[in-house]
C-alpha cells in the first residue's frame, strides 16, 4: 500500500529523511534534493528523467554584456528563490566560470543587469516580438526530477517502479498523459 503525501516543505521533509524520523519511503522531486536524501540518508535512486532542465542568463537588448565572463563582481543578477534549482545552477554555473557576484538579496528583473530565467520560459518569451531581451549564456543542467525510495523498500518493489515510470512515459492514454504534464508543473 503506496500513501502520496504531498509535501508543503520539501527542506523540512527532506531533514526528516536525513534524521530518520520521518515515514518517507519514497521520494519524487528535482535532483538537487533526492542528492542530498541519497547522500546523507540512505535513498538509492530509481529513475531520472531524461528530459533535462537548465537556466538562461538574460539581458536586456541594449545592454553591453555579451558572455558570462563580461559579469563582473558589481553585476546585478535577478535569481529565483536561492532554494529553487535554477538558481542553484545558475550558481554552480558562475562559480565554475570563476564568476564572484556580490550578495545582493533578491533583484527584481527591471532593475537588474542580467535575470536567470527557465529555459522553457525563454523559448515562449522569445517568439513573443515585443521580447526585448537576448541570451548571453546558460547554466550547466541537470535531470528534470528523479524518484528515489530508502534502502529499506525491497529491490523488488524499486523494480516495480521502475518499470511502472517507464510505462507511464510510453502510455498514450489520456490518463498517462495528463499524469505526466502534471509531474511537470
Amino acid at each position: 500500500k503506496v500513501v502520496v503525501l504531498p509535501v508543503k516543505s520539501a527542506e523540512r521533509a527532506m531533514k526528516q529523511m536525513v534524521e530518520g524520523v520521518g515515514v518517507y519511503k519514497l521520494f519524487f522531486g528535482p535532483p538537487v534534493l533526492a542528492a542530498d536524501a541519497i547522500e546523507r540518508a540512505g535513498f538509492l535512486p530509481v529513475v531520472v528523467e531524461q528530459e533535462r532542465i537548465r537556466a538562461v542568463f538574460v539581458v536586456k537588448s541594449t545592454s553591453t554584456l555579451q558572455s558570462l565572463s563580461d559579469f563582473k563582481e558589481t553585476t546585478r543578477v535577478a535569481m529565483p528563490s536561492p532554494k529553487l534549482v535554477l538558481s542553484v545552477l545558475a550558481a554552480e554555473t558562475l562559480a565554475q566560470g570563476k564568476v564572484a557576484l556580490q550578495p545582493t538579496g533578491r533583484q527584481h528583473i527591471a532593475s537588474s543587469d542580467v535575470a536567470v530565467i527557465g529555459e522553457r520560459a525563454v523559448k515562449k518569451l522569445m517568439a513573443d516580438k515585443s521580447f526585448t531581451y537576448r541570451v548571453v549564456g546558460q547554466t550547466i543542467d541537470v535531470p528534470g526530477f528523479t524518484l528515489i525510495a530508502h534502502k529499506s523498500v525491497s529491490d523488488k518493489s524499486r523494480v516495480k517502479l521502475r518499470q511502472a515510470a517507464v510505462a507511464l512515459d510510453t502510455d498514450a492514454s489520456p490518463l498517462a498523459a495528463e499524469a505526466r504534464a502534471r509531474l511537470r508543473t
